[in-house]
């Protein structure tokens, strides 16, 4: 077992990217400060409040005024799914600085993004059905063993004026075995805010024992850059707060990888189910 930490670096005093490469190989958590263009985050803030009136009809001028909890699931989504494609957002995730963080994290010639798996996520206090309980990202995706998970916070969790009113962040099991796999069960049933057709399988003594050893990351602040390998067992957890969590989250891998050679370039996607059979994840 091994034992999950948070390392936090500045920007301006990284270690070596070959050091950061095993830190996340180990499957432990990092928070780059000061690394994602504030700018950028901004611009997409804004664009999510443009979009929030579009959906609403309900004109508001800034963060302050949206009042998320009172959405509908339904709106809710709406703005969830239609973020991801405005030009903002995607200058953001594309960009040569992110590009070249990763290739050098990797030692890599080059590295994929799929956008299938770049997500903008709302959390409300409202809205569980956004909300995911222990999981690894791996199994949703199967893209390499050694993909990494970049979590980026869109707004700061200081803006919460007390512990019991946090925006809430990540949760990760502190004790865990790097890439051990949980099992993962295939049902046909789509729910709404929930578009993934595996779900694990958990026995209860083992979620207590993730609850009772756990990693919380809920300090954080726009610019921030937390990764972790999309093995790590993790969780949402919970806001608490009046106003919408705001973050963006997507998987990032070596396309040099002999995994993906192995497997002829293909990865499996969560409405595809078929794939995760015969690579043995699902039990019936």
């Amino acid at each position: 077992m091994t034992e999950i930490r948070l390392f936090d670096f500045e920007n301006s005093r990284m270690p070596s990217y070959a050091h950061l490469g095993k830190l996340l190989r180990d499957g432990q958590v990092i928070r780059l400060k000061n690394t994602i263009n504030t700018e950028l985050i901004d611009h997409i803030v804004n664009d999510f409040i443009t979009l929030y009136s579009i959906v609403t009809r309900a004109p508001v001028s800034n963060y302050w005024d949206i009042k998320v909890n009172d959405l509908y699931l339904d709106d809710l989504m709406k703005c969830w799914v239609n973020m991801k494609d405005t030009p903002a957002f995607n200058r953001l995730i594309f960009s040569n600085d992110l590009s070249n963080l990763f290739q050098k994290i990797f030692d890599a010639q080059l590295v994929s993004i799929p956008t299938d798996w770049i997500l903008f996520r709302i959390d409300s206090n409202r809205h569980s059905e956004t909300q995911f309980d222990w999981h690894q990202d791996y199994p949703y995706n199967v893209m390499t063993l050694n993909t990494i998970t970049a979590w980026i916070p869109c707004v700061s969790s200081s803006i919460a004026v007390n512990s019991e009113e946090n925006l809430g962040g990540l949760a990760f099991a502190a004790n865990q075995a790097p890439s051990q796999l949980l099992c993962y069960q295939k049902y046909d049933a789509v729910k709404q805010g929930d578009p993934n057709r595996i779900r694990p399988v958990i026995p209860p003594e083992q979620i207590e024992e993730f609850e009772n050893a756990r990693l919380d990351v809920i300090n954080y602040e726009p610019g921030d850059l937390i990764l972790f390998n999309s093995t790590v067992i993790h969780r949402s957890l919970h806001n608490f707060s009046e106003w919408p969590r705001l973050t963006i989250n997507f998987r990032v891998m070596p396309l040099d990888s002999q995994e993906l050679r192995d497997r002829d370039f293909r990865i499996a996607r969560s409405r595809n189910p078929d794939f995760f059979d015969s690579l043995g994840l699902t039990k019936y």
